[in-house]
Protein backbone atom coordinates (compact mmCIF):
# COMPACT_ATOMS: atom_id res chain seq x y z
CA UNK A 1 0.00 0.00 0.00
CA UNK A 2 1.18 3.49 -0.90
CA UNK A 3 1.17 6.53 2.00
CA UNK A 4 0.26 9.75 1.19
CA UNK A 5 0.56 12.78 3.32
CA UNK A 6 -2.38 15.31 3.16
CA UNK A 7 -1.85 18.80 3.38
CA UNK A 8 -4.70 21.05 3.94
CA UNK A 9 -4.26 24.62 2.09
CA UNK A 10 -6.28 27.46 2.39
CA UNK A 11 -6.89 28.38 -0.93
CA UNK A 12 -9.23 32.27 -1.53
CA UNK A 13 -11.31 32.98 -4.65
CA UNK A 14 -13.35 35.78 -5.06
CA UNK A 15 -16.16 36.29 -7.39
CA UNK A 16 -14.50 39.07 -9.50
CA UNK A 17 -17.52 40.15 -11.76
CA UNK A 18 -21.20 39.36 -12.64
CA UNK A 19 -22.05 40.69 -16.38
CA UNK A 20 -24.89 40.26 -18.69
CA UNK A 21 -23.48 40.15 -22.66
CA UNK A 22 -26.39 40.04 -25.29
CA UNK A 23 -27.58 36.65 -24.13
CA UNK A 24 -24.88 35.42 -21.50
CA UNK A 25 -24.51 36.09 -18.16
CA UNK A 26 -20.68 35.85 -17.60
CA UNK A 27 -19.23 34.81 -14.35
CA UNK A 28 -15.71 35.33 -13.73
CA UNK A 29 -14.13 34.28 -10.67
CA UNK A 30 -10.45 34.83 -9.68
CA UNK A 31 -7.89 33.23 -7.53
CA UNK A 32 -4.64 35.29 -6.77
CA UNK A 33 -2.52 32.30 -5.84
CA UNK A 34 0.18 31.02 -7.50
CA UNK A 35 -0.71 30.78 -11.21
CA UNK A 36 -0.02 27.78 -13.70
CA UNK A 37 2.76 26.81 -15.91
CA UNK A 38 1.63 26.85 -19.57
CA UNK A 39 2.05 22.84 -20.18
CA UNK A 40 -0.21 22.80 -16.61
CA UNK A 41 -3.02 25.02 -17.88
CA UNK A 42 -3.25 23.04 -21.40
CA UNK A 43 -3.85 20.10 -19.57
CA UNK A 44 -6.34 21.57 -17.01
CA UNK A 45 -8.09 23.15 -20.59
CA UNK A 46 -8.38 19.75 -21.82
CA UNK A 47 -9.74 18.01 -19.02
CA UNK A 48 -12.31 20.57 -18.46
CA UNK A 49 -13.97 20.16 -21.67
CA UNK A 50 -17.64 19.60 -21.42
CA UNK A 51 -17.16 16.18 -23.51
CA UNK A 52 -13.97 14.91 -20.90
CA UNK A 53 -14.66 15.93 -17.64
CA UNK A 54 -15.85 13.04 -15.09
CA UNK A 55 -15.64 12.81 -11.35
CA UNK A 56 -15.32 9.15 -11.77
CA UNK A 57 -11.55 10.23 -11.96
CA UNK A 58 -9.45 9.20 -8.81
CA UNK A 59 -8.49 12.55 -8.11
CA UNK A 60 -10.55 15.68 -9.03
CA UNK A 61 -9.83 19.79 -8.36
CA UNK A 62 -12.89 22.15 -7.90
CA UNK A 63 -13.22 23.58 -11.33
CA UNK A 64 -13.63 20.28 -13.21
CA UNK A 65 -16.18 19.72 -10.20
CA UNK A 66 -18.08 22.88 -11.04
CA UNK A 67 -17.84 21.86 -15.04
CA UNK A 68 -18.96 18.81 -14.67
CA UNK A 69 -22.30 20.20 -12.72
CA UNK A 70 -22.89 22.94 -14.32
CA UNK A 71 -22.73 20.79 -17.51
CA UNK A 72 -25.73 18.47 -15.97
CA UNK A 73 -27.36 22.13 -15.48
CA UNK A 74 -26.64 23.49 -18.81
CA UNK A 75 -25.93 20.78 -21.37
CA UNK A 76 -24.36 22.85 -24.25
CA UNK A 77 -25.52 26.22 -23.20
CA UNK A 78 -22.16 27.01 -21.27
CA UNK A 79 -18.66 28.04 -22.25
CA UNK A 80 -16.12 28.14 -20.14
CA UNK A 81 -12.18 30.17 -20.16
CA UNK A 82 -9.25 29.59 -17.82
CA UNK A 83 -6.85 31.78 -18.09
CA UNK A 84 -3.17 31.73 -15.71
CA UNK A 85 -0.15 33.48 -15.12
CA UNK A 86 2.53 32.32 -13.04
CA UNK A 87 2.69 34.20 -9.59
CA UNK A 88 0.10 36.08 -10.72
CA UNK A 89 -3.02 34.12 -10.43
CA UNK A 90 -6.26 32.25 -12.47
CA UNK A 91 -9.27 33.48 -14.37
CA UNK A 92 -12.33 31.39 -14.60
CA UNK A 93 -14.64 32.45 -16.43
CA UNK A 94 -18.25 31.25 -17.26
CA UNK A 95 -20.78 31.82 -19.69
CA UNK A 96 -24.00 30.84 -19.66
CA UNK A 97 -26.31 31.28 -22.33
CA UNK A 98 -29.71 32.84 -21.15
Amino acid sequence: SSSSKLTKAVVFFRLYRITRRREYVILRVFNDGIGMEKEKLAALRKQCRPQTVRMDQEQHIGIQNVVYRLNMLFNDKVNYKIYSSVRRGTLFTIEILS
